[in-house]
């Protein structure tokens, strides 16, 4: 057999189908990927793809030879990157889509030179020889030859050259056995480089050892609600891809996995359902951008055949799925049944994320809650932080990531303050100690959730500010999907000021009223007004950064409603939305809770009530701040009563409550 045919995974008749069926359905992706392959000739580097763990937007350019730990700026990130070489899978999909040696030859001059300059050991294992690095390359190096192996610029000397250094990143792979790769993803990304290399050099240890360490690493990195536990949904979704290569290739070579291992898998894909925004996007969550994730969901659909996968799928399988997978997988996933997910409300106790949607289309509302676990260097402070959009444009936004370099900007991104989250003080509850270690983590608590004849209800709170004497909880109702009640609890002793952040989509324009109690977000397609119930509050607005991929920011808006207290405080915020034609009618009146038993009025500090009228809806809700006894326990307002820490009525069909928390 011919050393090249392991190398081959289509025929030539294939591979033309592939690239005219790309030409058809994915002209701007084609374009792109011609682009990058041309660059590279020039050896000129942008990294740009949608899948870019850190992209850059100025490319970096070498006259002479290439210096492969090149590093631009303060930023080591652009090393990693470019050391990865996902750009040779452009230059062998141009060779592919355009017959043109010169794809080859530069990918060669490339490859020899590097494996020339960049020798394993103690120096470059920092730089261009770090695991995560050697695992990725395993993938893109293999693709890449696909493509270009039977070129007859491939002598049998390039391929001792490819293949000698594709052994020695399995032989490093394979000793490579740390804790952290056990629990990081970058044991995954390391143990699906080993695997693929197994397969290719029918190496079965080297197979064996990273099948045994992925499932292993699945085990333990993903939540049993099928969250990543390093609570970034970028870094989630770059795992869930190693996890869907390590089935693809095995599904090549006729390998069979285990069970377990293809559950874990299949709880990672339906997590993107989950979270998928009406944009098409996942949240920017932890160190995340905003990246349109339907080409994993699409791949996703096909390797499991699951048709609520497929309906939010693109239409086809992306541009590079088809390269993977081929005509017959194309073909296929054209054909497969589609079919809209029912479900709209998916809880997450377990990783402590709550979504909530109105449909599954581009114009629908969403709501996202999070409360959980810090998630390691990748997480942000971000416990009791709330995402929305109304009809399918984003008011409320998480801030993003921006950039890894230690700092202040790193550090600012990461923090409570860049969230819309409750603060105490203006005081960070964690802080950043370098790019990725925090000092005085704390716990989340408190997490429940609870859906009724169209309410919603979530509540968590988290121990940060227990140093301060402080407890805070957050409570949301949700009134169907386009009003929201946000009732924040501070449980202290002495005086604090406390904040309620919001930080709005750079894209619309954010107002607050001369008396700074209504707040106005216009866009696009959503207008929405928030509008504070909190007797003393004050809405304050400032100018934010907000950042929805690596390497760029851009001015937005931050409000913030104030107020400082002694002893418990509460701050409550009824957030309203609707078309961009029409502005969101939401009227807000504060109303007296009574106990009837004794005929008295209780104290905000005990209780709260609202009258919500919405058009021809009015909604009566009452929520209770702390433990009552008898007397005062069965309350309520406007004449209905009711036993509950949150109750809500509504006023034009409904005589009794409906209790959404006891």
């Amino acid at each position: 057999m011919d050393r090249r045919d392991k190398y081959m995974r289509r025929t030539a008749g294939e591979t033309a189908w592939c690239a005219a069926y790309c030409k058809k359905w994915w002209p701007k992706e084609r374009e792109h990927i011609l682009r990058i392959a041309e660059e590279v000739l020039r050896n000129a580097f942008v990294f740009d793809l949608p899948w870019d763990m850190e992209p850059t937007t100025e490319p970096v350019r070498f006259e002479g030879e290439i210096q492969w730990d090149y590093m631009p700026g303060d930023d080591p990130e652009f090393i990693y990157q470019f050391n990865r070489h996902r750009y040779w899978i452009c230059l062998g999909q141009a060779y592919a889509m355009t017959g043109e040696e010169k794809y080859v030859q530069c990918f060669i001059k490339q490859l020899t030179g590097w494996t020339a300059a960049n020798p394993i050991n103690e120096r470059t294992k920092k730089t261009t020889w770090r695991t995560i690095e050697a695992g990725l390359r395993a993938e893109n190096w293999c693709k890449a030859m696909t493509y270009m192996v039977h070129s007859p610029l491939v002598t049998d000397a390039v391929l001792d050259i490819f293949e000698k250094a594709l052994e020695a990143h399995g032989a490093y792979l394979y000793e490579h056995d740390v804790p952290f790769s056990v629990k990081s993803n970058w044991g995954v990304l390391e143990s699906s480089g080993l695997y693929r290399i197994g397969k290719l050099f029918a190496r079965q240890e080297y197979a064996e050892r990273a099948l045994s360490r992925l499932y292993g690493q699945a085990q333990i990195q993903v939540m049993p609600d099928g969250v990543h536990w390093e609570q970034s949904p970028m870094y989630h979704n770059e795992v869930l891809h190693c996890f869907l290569e390590v089935l693809h290739v095995a599904d090549a070579y006729g390998e069979a996995v285990e069970k377990d291992f293809v559950h874990k898998v299949m709880q990672m894909a339906y997590t993107n359902l989950a979270w998928i925004k009406p944009n098409r996007c996942q949240p920017a969550g932890g160190d995340s951008d905003e990246t349109d994730i339907r080409d994993l969901i699409a791949v996703s659909a096909y390797q499991f055949g699951n048709k609520h996968l497929r309906y939010m799928g693109h239409e086809r399988l992306g541009f590079e799925a088809v390269w993977d997978y081929g005509r017959k997988a194309a073909e296929q996933y054209e054909g497969m049944r589609a079919e809209e997910p029912v479900k709209t409300f998916f809880p997450m106790p377990e990783s402590g994320n709550w979504f909530q949607r109105s449909g599954w289309q581009e114009d629908d509302d969403y709501l996202h809650f999070r409360c959980g676990n810090l998630g390691g260097g990748h997480g942000h402070m971000d416990k009791l932080h709330v995402d929305m959009a109304f009809c399918g444009e984003d008011v409320l936004v998480d801030s993003g990531r921006y950039t890894y370099v230690p700092g202040r900007e790193r550090s600012s991104f990461k923090g409570a303050a860049a969230h819309n989250v409750l603060i105490v003080d203006g005081e960070e509850y964690t802080r950043c100690v370098d790019a990725w270690n925090v000092s005085g983590m704390t716990m989340p608590v408190n997490a429940y959730s609870f859906t009724k004849r169209g309410y919603t209800y979530l509540e968590a709170g988290h121990l940060g500010y227990w140093k301060k004497g402080v407890y805070v909880n957050r409570r949301i109702l949700s009134l169907g999907t386009r009003i929201h009640i946000i009732a924040d609890e501070a449980y202290g002793s002495s005086i604090h000021t406390y904040s309620q952040l919001y930080h709005f989509n750079g894209a619309g324009s954010v107002a607050v009223d001369e008396e700074k109690r209504v707040c106005t977000y216009a866009g696009a397609k959503a207008k929405a007004v928030f509008i504070p119930v909190t007797a003393g509050g004050e809405l304050v607005s400032d100018t934010c950064m907000i950042s929805n991929t690596y390497n760029q920011k851009q001015a937005a808006v931050c409000v913030r409603l104030n107020k400082s207290s002694s002893g418990f405080c509460s701050l409550i915020t009824v957030a309203a939305g609707a078309g961009a034609g029409q502005l969101p009618v939401c009227t807000v009146r504060k109303t007296a809770v009574m106990a009837p038993e004794t005929g008295k009025e209780l104290a905000d500090a005990i209780a709260e009530a609202m009258v919500i009228e919405n058009g021809t809806d009015a909604w009566l809700v009452v929520i209770r701040h702390c433990e009552t006894a008898s007397g005062c326990e069965y309350i309520g307002a406007e004449g209905r009563f009711g036993l509950g820490q949150v109750m809500v009525c509504d006023l034009h069909r409904d005589k009794e409550f409906t209790i959404l928390k006891w």
